[in-house]
């Protein structure tokens, strides 16, 4: 397989800004050295690696073996991590949107359970004695209903009820 050292290097410079001059100066070379060197394309690995180390890249990018991000972006690959962001943010918008409902879902049941205990502002909470529960049950039952009916309405006589909440 034939490398295109040159080519990539002369790009390299390009994108970074960078001169010629200051490259071989960096590998401690003449300019007939350099020169000699990108014309013939015959590189030494240490070199290559200095190369690399000037422009602060992998070697394996100037063997052209590292594709760029537009080649990235413009492939299978590229398309496919689009993709993935997308799904991302969109499992982030509805995972975000379940939690506010849990969230709403707890403190509509802290609030119940706050009644029951008889924390809530304004709630009277008395327990009701056997009695009291017999005698609610029993005008329950006697009410005559039918089940589906018993099921709608439980029948409240203002004198055994204890628990008052607040809406």
């Amino acid at each position: 397989m034939e490398y295109r050292f040159k080519e990539k290097i002369e790009e390299l410079l390009h994108e970074h800004h960078r001169t010629k001059k200051s490259l071989y100066d960096y590998l401690e070379m003449s300019m007939q050295g350099f020169d000699a060197m990108m014309k013939n394309n015959s590189f030494s690995a240490v070199r290559l690696a200095k190369v690399a180390e000037f422009f602060g890249v992998d070697v394996s990018e100037l063997y052209g073996t590292t594709p760029t991000k537009q080649e990235i972006d413009s492939t299978f690959g590229g398309r496919i991590l689009d993709k993935m962001a997308r799904d991302i943010e969109n499992l982030k918008v509805f995972y975000e949107e379940e939690i506010k409902v849990k969230n709403q879902q707890i403190a509509g049941l802290q609030r119940t359970v706050d009644v029951l205990v008889g924390k809530s502002e304004g709630a009277i909470v008395e327990p009701l004695s056997m009695d009291e529960f017999n005698a609610v049950f029993q005008a329950y039952m006697a009410a005559g209903l039918s089940s589906v009916q018993k099921r709608r309405i439980i029948p409240v006589n203002p004198s055994t009820a204890k628990l008052v909440a607040p809406r």
